[in-house]
């Protein structure tokens, strides 16, 4: 942005990228660089892009850009954690925060978007909006694009999901944006 790049650069690398991606060449350009190479400039453009987030968003939606990264974190935490373990491996007293952390993981970039919207709305007292951003994260819960309780991160269709989970953490979610709707109906019948 400083340089002047416009929507069209982002535009244009993320094609590239995607394109990079899709065809393998990403792949092969990554097993030539070392990894040693990569790690500093990736945390580089990690703490950039965590700087420009904060000085992007007004003051009141800092809350909300910081909750967005819980999920990122949920990641981050599982891939070194699967180095050293697998799901099999998870000590019984440890299986219910491994599945929490691989739930709050899968499709954490989608999760952050929406939860960073979510708050954004609450903070400019918006409870409808906040519910409809919470009723989009129940839907993608449903179909596993948010929340897969898959530990490779596989989507699927609500009936073939595996297990109850997903219903739970839908339900959970829809619950939410009824609690979001609640204010407004019995602030409206004071009136």
């Amino acid at each position: 942005k400083k340089m002047g790049a416009t929507w069209r650069y982002t535009l244009a690398a993320g094609l590239l990228i995607g394109l990079g991606a899709g065809t393998g060449v990403i792949s092969c350009i990554m097993t030539i660089i070392p990894k040693a190479v990569l790690a500093p400039i990736f945390i580089f453009i990690g703490f950039e892009i965590v700087r420009q987030a904060y000085a992007a968003v007004p003051e009141a939606h800092s809350p909300a850009v910081t909750f967005a990264f819980f999920p990122v974190i949920a990641y981050l935490v599982m891939i070194f954690l699967n180095q050293f373990i697998t799901p099999d491996t998870v000590p019984v007293r440890l299986q219910a925060m491994y599945l929490s952390l691989t739930v709050l993981s899968n499709g954490f970039i989608l999760t952050a978007i929406l939860w960073g919207g979510m708050l954004a709305c609450l903070s400019d007292k918006r409870p409808r909006k906040a519910a409809l951003y919470a009723s989009a994260c129940a839907l993608f819960t449903l179909f596993g694009l948010m929340h897969s309780v898959v530990p490779t991160g596989e989507v699927y269709l609500p009936w073939h999901a595996p297990g109850a989970y997903p219903l739970t953490i839908a339900g959970s979610y829809m619950l939410v944006a009824f609690v979001y709707l609640l204010p407004q109906k019995y602030s409206a019948a004071r009136m």
